[in-house]
């Protein structure tokens, strides 16, 4: 009789399994539908930009940032930060 009681009877941890999968994938979509908004709006951005970068320009950059003034760059150096801010700038 304890069987009868089994197959009729809804196992909760099951549905429970069930609502956070559906909510997961939710918020698996939710997220991808915001990547792809961002990504299609910094793409525009991108299009309207009319800077053309020369290859010498990023000769110079990259000889800078692997310059011996830098010194490796390691985390937390002063080389690192003053990089990070040249980058950024």
């Amino acid at each position: 009789m304890n069987i009868e009681r089994s197959i009729t009877k809804p196992n909760p941890h099951r549905t429970d399994r069930n609502k956070i999968k559906t909510q997961m994938l939710i918020i698996a979509l939710q997220s991808l539908f915001l990547y792809l908004f961002f990504l299609q709006s910094a793409i525009g951005e991108a299009r309207q930009s009319n800077t053309i970068v020369k290859p010498e320009e990023i000769k110079n950059w990259v000889g800078f940032l692997a310059s011996d003034e830098m010194r490796g760059r390691r985390n937390g150096s002063p080389e690192m930060i003053k990089a990070a801010n040249w980058i950024e700038a």
